[in-house]
């Protein structure tokens, strides 16, 4: 997926802070940005090092199918030192990826029922550990996705390769 980027003044630090606020922090304001492949990779690489620095362990992925989101996962996991191919877990629920400093669960919410007791609970037992969390179509589950640390929200911009991206905290 090759994505158009419309701003070219967004700095590391922008992508680290939310109009001031650090990251991680409680915090209603959000940060609206637009991406292509390269400036995604930046910011995949940005939140690998707060997941490594221990500020933010659990990360919701929202938006509409085609919109990025496990493209991110696949550079965040390589951003984390994963090796190996990652793949959406829409029919299997979950993936663990074995990265150098951690384990990286990933979970596809998409054909969840929001009231599946079993999911919920190994979802929260994920959340609940050490374990990073990585939860794509997070807001099927809105007692989850209020747990979470970071929420992006992705949306398909004004061209076919634009995505605009939503960071806020959870």
């Amino acid at each position: 997926m090759v994505m158009q980027n419309n701003t070219n003044d967004t700095t590391h630090a922008d992508l680290i802070h939310l109009r001031g606020v650090p990251f991680g922090a409680t915090s209603e304001v959000a940060r609206k940005s637009s991406y292509n492949l390269s400036k995604l990779e930046s910011l995949a690489y940005n939140i690998a090092r707060k997941l490594q620095e221990g500020k933010i362990k659990s990360i919701g992925l929202n938006g509409p199918l085609g919109a990025g989101k496990t493209t991110f996962v696949q550079l965040l996991a390589r951003a984390l030192g994963y090796k190996g191919s990652v793949t959406s877990p829409t029919f299997t629920l979950s993936n663990e990826y074995q990265c150098p400093q951690n384990i990286l669960v990933h979970f596809d919410l998409y054909r969840v029922n929001k009231s599946d007791r079993d999911v919920l609970e190994m979802i929260k037992e994920s959340l609940l550990s050490e374990r990073w969390v990585v939860l794509e179509w997070s807001d099927r589950m809105m007692s989850i996705n209020k747990k979470l640390d970071l929420i992006l929200n992705f949306r398909h911009g004004k061209s076919a390769d634009e995505r605009i991206i939503e960071e806020q905290n959870g």
